[in-house]
This record gives structure tokens, C-alpha cells and sequence, in this order.
């Protein structure tokens, strides 16, 4: 039986969430293709800072105010490679503490350039096998271009967000507020290149969404390029760095966080093979670093990802199960 829907406003709402599939069949992973206008100019122009202002923006914009307020987080691992044909490709682990129910959007901004990525539905309460037992309202399928955590677009740009311990940024310079994940948007929509990437995060004062945790942005491009957005004392740095886990990497930091050992683990295989890695040692090398469903509080690997910077593809293993890769084009 197909879900309600009630609070879809547009026609092409209505096709989007009709697009959407269980991928396994078993309600632990989606695709959307997401053909309705998200209005970033905007979301952006709102200066919507943290989950309960990006809820107010997103309901009155989209669907009559019906949307659950969001909460983010993200822990992981990501770095870049290059292969032999010499296509860059970026890892990704996304490790969380939630149940697998995650999704793959895409979507196709008119101006802007066509992406795809992955999101946790956990933080918007939506559990495993809810989109698609017949009875859970789809209209929250309509804010999921602002929920995106890794991704890449059609020019080959890519970015992950991950988590760090500590204090949380709130920048006060006197540009338009923005927060994690609508800086996510915004890059997949309108930068092709790491450097375009910097002058959108420095255009904004980032405020985290989430109490008492902070985050760092993984960004790489087609030509190579790599490093990480990162917000100390409230300052904007950008460390150049080919892998990044869950430590602050800005100089005077000192390292505050984890996933030490991983870095350690995924640096030592990238001076090993001299930055190269084929597709399948990129994922055997997430595999090493990937965390096992854990006891309570404890992050697990809910994704492992590919993805091939110059041909725009996705390889892509959910829940750790690295025999059945699944693979995606944009």
C-alpha cells in the first residue's frame, strides 16, 4: 500500500514523492529523485541557524508547516585517491549511532548543477521500513535536499560533513547566518571546484546545529584537489589534507577529538600506495577503519561510499555489507 502524502502543496511535490523505492525491500535504504523547487536562494536568504529555524523556514516555503524539526550529527572517515585510469575518487564511512535507514537523493536545480548524496533518516525520526509501510506521511520527503551529509555533482565536486567534540561555532561577523547542511546544499548546488566551495563558506557566519558538538567539511574536486573547512575559536581554516576522521586539524587545535587510530589507519595505506587506490581497495580500506554495530551509544559504519569524482559515479555499501555493493550514476 502506497503512503499518504497529505500535505504535498504542488504537483511536482506529489511526482517526487512518487519517486521514491526501497531499494533492498526491506526498508533500510531509499532513492528519491527529487523533481520539485527546494528554493535554496531562499532558505539561504533566511539565515536559518539551527534545526527548529531550518524546520520554520522549510514548512512555511514547502509544505504549510508540517515538517519534524531535524537534529544533525555525523562521525566518519573520508579520504581522496586517484586510480589507475587516473579518475579521482573520494571514501567515505558514515558512522552514527542510528538504526539503517538511510537514502540516496538526487536532485536537478534549475541554475544550479545536478547532485546526488546520502542521508541519515534517523535524524528525522524515520526508522527503518516507515517510508514504506503504508500508513507514515511522506510529506518530510520534501526537505531532503537540506538533509544531505556527503554527495557529489555533476562537475565533480564533493563534500562530507563530520563530527567533532567540543564547543559549537556561532560566527558573529555580520553576514546572513547559515548552518551545516544548508552549506551542503549550497556547494553541491553552486560550486565546481574546492576554491568556489571557500568563497561560499566564507560568505556566511556557520552556526552548528546541534548543542555541545561541532563539525569539519571533507571537500575534494575532479582535478585532485582536497582539504578540510574547519571553524576554531569561530575562525574559518582551510587544512589541505588528503584524509580526515573525527580530530580538529586547525593549528593551535591540538588534535581535540577522535578517530585518531583510523587516521592513522588511512593515512598509512595512502603513503603506501602513493595516493592510488582502484575502487576496491578504496572500499577494503573503508572496511578496515569501519565500526561494527556497537553497544548502545556507541557509532556504527551505517555507510560505506565511493565515489569516482570524474565520471560521476557512486559505489556504495550499506550497513557494512561489503559483498553487495550497490552502484549509482548522476
Amino acid at each position: 500500500m502506497a503512503n499518504p502524502a497529505a500535505y504535498l502543496i504542488h504537483e511536482d511535490q506529489k511526482r517526487t514523492a512518487e519517486t521514491l523505492k526501497d531499494v533492498l525491500g526491506d526498508g533500510s535504504f531509499y532513492t528519491l529523485e527529487y523533481l520539485s523547487d527546494y528554493r535554496l536562494g531562499d532558505v539561504l536568504s533566511s539565515g536559518a541557524s539551527n534545526g527548529d529555524e531550518l524546520k520554520s523556514v522549510l514548512s512555511k516555503l514547502l509544505i504549510a508547516d508540517r515538517l519534524p524539526a531535524p537534529s544533525f550529527g555525523a562521525g566518519c572517515s573520508a579520504f581522496i585517491a586517484k586510480n589507475r585510469e587516473g579518475h579521482v575518487i573520494v571514501g567515505r564511512n558514515y558512522d552514527f549511532t542510528h538504526e539503517l535507514s538511510s537514502m540516496l537523493v538526487r536532485t536537478c536545480p534549475e541554475g544550479g548543477y545536478k547532485s546526488m548524496g546520502m542521508i541519515d533518516l534517523g535524524f528525522l525520526d524515520i526508522g527503518p521500513g516507515q517510508l514504506s509501510d503504508g500508513k507514515t506521511d511522506l510529506s518530510p520527503l520534501m526537505m531532503m535536499p537540506y538533509m544531505t551529509l556527503d554527495g557529489i555533482n555533476e562537475r565533480g565536486f564533493f563534500i562530507a560533513v563530520l563530527q567533532l567534540r567540543g564547543v559549537e561555532t556561532h560566527q558573529d561577523t555580520g553576514k546572513t547566518k547559515i548552518m551545516t547542511t544548508t552549506a551542503i546544499r549550497a556547494v553541491l548546488d553552486r560550486a565546481a571546484t574546492v576554491g568556489e566551495a571557500e568563497e561560499i563558506f566564507r560568505s556566511y557566519d556557520m552556526h552548528t546545529a546541534r548543542e555541545k558538538n561541532d563539525y569539519h567539511f571533507f571537500v575534494a574536486d575532479r582535478s585532485g584537489a582536497s582539504a578540510v573547512f574547519e571553524y576554531y575559536n569561530n575562525e574559518f581554516n582551510v587544512i589541505r589534507t588528503d584524509c580526515v576522521t573525527n580530530f580538529m586539524m586547525s593549528p593551535g587545535a591540538r588534535k581535540r577529538g577522535g578517530g585518531k587510530e583510523r587516521f592513522r589507519i588511512i593515512d598509512s595505506v595512502l603513503r603506501y600506495r602513493s595516493g592510488s587506490l582502484e575502487k576496491d581497495e578504496a572500499i577494503d580500506t573503508l572496511r578496515l577503519v569501519s565500526q561494527p554495530y556497537p553497544p548502545k551509544g556507541k557509532s556504527n559504519t551505517l555507510w560505506s561510499a565511493v565515489y569516482d569524482l570524474t565520471d560521476g559515479t557512486l559505489e556504495l555499501a550499506t550497513g557494512r555489507r561489503y559483498g553487495e555493493p550497490m552502484s549509482f550514476r548522476l
